[in-house]
């Protein structure tokens, strides 16, 4: 679900930069977790601007700004300089669902 979206599909022959993850967004990531724990996500939306509970006042602002543009960072370069294999958001959110899951009882 949320996973076609984080990353590209690697049609034989790709190379691995056409493997490298794209840009998410927080829609990407509340969509993903809701596909692996099978129902819906919680999510509160504030007006831009408006204050954050539990946040200092002046966030509000910060968040708004953030709000009005994407920024990707192509990290292709530190990848391949670090040794790192970028992680597809789907693997992430199944790993991180499974380690948290807790036993019925």
């Amino acid at each position: 679900m949320g996973s076609g979206r984080s990353w590209r599909r690697n049609p034989a022959g790709a190379s691995d930069q056409e493997r490298l993850p794209l840009g998410l967004r927080a829609i990407d990531v509340i969509t993903t977790f809701e596909h692996e724990l099978r129902h819906e996500v919680p999510v509160r939306s504030i007006a831009p601007g408006n204050s954050v509970p539990g946040l200092p006042e002046i966030m509000g602002g910060l968040l708004a700004a953030l709000e009005t543009y994407d920024s990707p960072i192509d990290m292709s370069d530190s990848a391949g300089t670090f040794g790192v294999t970028p992680t597809p958001l789907a693997d992430f959110v199944q790993g991180f669902v499974t380690a948290n899951r807790k036993p019925d009882g």
